[in-house]
């Protein structure tokens, strides 16, 4: 070798010569293909109406089985994040002055990536609080990451932003 350009071009050689064998090495005993259940809309509409419906009639058991183990929650008007034991805990504990009459979704996107789907949504729920007879209705727009482990679909992340927007006005 008489420059560093014909050693960069031995190098070069080398290496698209490695990936080549590197590549055809790769049978299925060596590179398994990994099992990807792929998740459908379908399969995100199911687990969002489930999720709606847990929080329409207070089902913490119900929300139990949709959230991942690992799930966490971002989006706290303080800045704060919880986990999914503090989410039922939280949910569990309501005091029960409130209750949800409406909770709806519009504007839903859905990306779907392999077992992985991104969701994002629009979401209006009026609640009624029994003390000052007050009705509120709240707007956030929330994202969602969700998966799909065999023939189950769970949620793994969520992210809300509070709308401080009053909706009601034109």
């Amino acid at each position: 070798m008489n420059s560093a350009r014909d050693f960069m071009v031995v190098v070069k050689k080398g290496f698209i010569s490695l990936l080549i064998l590197s590549t055809l090495a790769c049978n299925e005993q060596v590179c398994p293909e990994v099992d990807v259940t792929l998740i459908t809309e379908k399969d995100v509409y199911d687990l969002m109406d489930s999720w709606l419906e847990a929080m329409r009639t207070n089902n913490s058991k119900q929300l139990k089985q949709i959230l991942d183990d690992s799930w966490s929650y971002t989006g706290g008007s303080d800045g704060t994040t919880s986990n999914k034991e503090q989410a039922l805990e939280g949910f569990e504990s309501a005091d029960g002055e409130t209750t949800m009459l409406a909770l709806n979704l519009t504007d839903t996107q859905i990306k779907l990536y392999g077992d992985i789907a991104i969701v994002t949504a629009l979401e209006e729920f009026v609640t009624v609080n029994h003390k000052t007879k007050d009705t509120i209705t709240s707007f956030i727009r929330f994202t969602d990451v969700y998966q799909k482990r065999g023939n189950k679909v769970i949620a793994l992340t969520t992210h809300t932003s509070p709308i401080l927007v009053d909706k009601n006005k034109k």
